[in-house]
């Protein structure tokens, strides 16, 4: 699967973040947002997500629960 292909990805525990990924901060996002897939499986790429929170400019473009 795609996600198990990025979880092998070496991906930056704090900014500066480069721009795949916050792309693939973004789609991370989008699909927990939709609830399109889970990251249980994958705690490489579910620690990255948790981490991108608190990146200013992630943050604030994030929508609110229950939107």
């Amino acid at each position: 699967s795609a996600l198990a292909h990025l979880e092998q990805l070496p991906l930056a525990s704090q900014a500066p973040y480069s721009d795949g990924e916050l792309r693939l901060a973004c789609l991370l996002g989008w699909g927990m947002y939709r609830q399109r897939f889970t990251l249980d499986e994958y705690p490489k790429l579910q620690s990255f997500l948790e981490g991108m929170k608190d990146y200013a400019p992630f943050e604030a473009t994030t929508p609110p629960p229950g939107m």
